[in-house]
């Protein structure tokens, strides 16, 4: 097995964890298999530690207020000694006849699924304040790293809202995307890496990938079944009805429709904005690609790109919106899940307006 280990840190108190050796239990020669699933597309990401538990102190299992592995202790996961993973214990169940021990766990992403217990309401306050100030409110640190900054002149969250919800309507407005890294920080980000489609090779990319040398399989496909190349934009009583060109063309002239409500999109530069970062996911969504490099990469993660070299096919940029992790005693290994490269300016700008009104109450 490559090296990895897992630690658990004790509950102490409201949303937080003891850091002491006495309140820490490391699990390494016990580790039976590790297993982490993270994606672009999904907000919270999920790991799943197997570990036999037959030598292992009792004690540490007590739950409660006295063992260290219970639901909501804090854990983390490094493979090679890299952090991979920070969240918390969900859910854990005992195989007698194996002596091991299942441990399901989320990142730290959870709490924005949670509802806000208080009205959070704001008042001429940036789009970057807003979400800094609701991930602080589910006892969450954040960290701003991208998205196109504006004023919102009001918005007032009822008792009730899920946090995700009001950070998921302000990071449409921004083009931008929203995460938890793997040292459980809350990330606001570009909502996709600059490409050049004229010149490819000047484009960054963090890895290299080749059929010929580390890339021990790969499966790609197109599938438009996704695509909406026309896009109706609601906030309140007002709608604006925008149009990708480019994505008409490419669906042979047919016209197919969608409706997005968002109530903080209240201008029509907000509805378009709006409307290009859906019309970006789309084309992301598009052109799948999934492959498996010969060995796992401890610092690869979501967001980066892969130059991938084939050639028969010759080489392409791709980003990286997913990545599936298992090591256990015979193999450790990430399956990539990556998605077509695209100049998201032009996307943007391809968004055009091509009607607006008024809902009919």
């Amino acid at each position: 097995m490559a090296k990895c280990k897992v630690e658990f840190y004790k509950k102490n108190g409201y949303q937080a964890f003891e850091n002491g050796d006495a309140n820490k239990i490391t699990l390494e020669h016990c580790l039976v298999s590790v297993k982490i699933n993270r994606t672009l597309t999904t907000p919270t990401a999920e790991a799943t530690v197997t570990a036999q538990y037959e030598n292992l102190p009792t004690a540490i299992f007590a739950g409660g207020t006295q063992g260290v592995i219970d639901n909501f202790a804090q854990i983390k996961i490094y493979i090679e000694d890299v952090l991979q993973f920070t969240g918390v214990i969900k859910k854990y169940d005992y195989n007698t006849l194996d002596k091991t021990i299942e441990i399901t766990c989320h990142d730290m992403y959870y709490r924005m699924l949670n509802l806000c217990d208080k009205e959070l309401k704001f008042y001429n306050k940036t789009a970057a304040d807003i979400i800094s100030t609701v991930v602080s409110d589910a006892k969450c640190s954040f960290q701003r790293g991208g998205g196109n900054n504006y004023t919102v002149p009001k918005l007032e969250c009822e008792i009730g809202t899920m946090y995700n919800d009001i950070i998921s309507n302000l990071v449409e407005t921004m083009y931008a995307r929203i995460r938890a890294n793997k040292n459980g920080t809350i990330i606001l980000e570009e909502q996709y890496p600059a490409y050049n489609e004229s010149n490819h090779e000047a484009n960054h990319h963090d890895y290299v990938l080749s059929v010929d040398t580390n890339l021990s399989s790969e499966t790609a496909s197109r599938d438009s079944s996704l695509m909406r190349n026309i896009l109706k934009i609601c906030c309140n009583d007002k709608y604006s009805i925008f149009e990708s060109k480019a994505m008409t063309s490419y669906l042979n002239g047919e016209r197919w429709v969608d409706i997005i409500d968002n109530p903080l999109a209240s201008t029509p530069l907000l509805k378009q904005k709006v409307a290009g970062y859906k019309f970006l996911d789309m084309w992301r969504e598009s052109t799948a690609l999934n492959v498996v490099p010969v060995t796992g990469i401890p610092n690869i993660d979501l967001g980066q790109v892969v130059k991938l070299v084939n050639n028969q096919r010759g080489n392409g940029w791709y980003l990286i919106v997913g990545i599936s992790t298992e090591i256990n005693a015979d193999t450790y290994v990430d399956t990539l899940q990556l998605q077509g490269m695209r100049d998201k300016t032009k996307v943007y700008d391809q968004c055009i307006q091509i009607g607006s009104g008024r809902l009919k109450q």
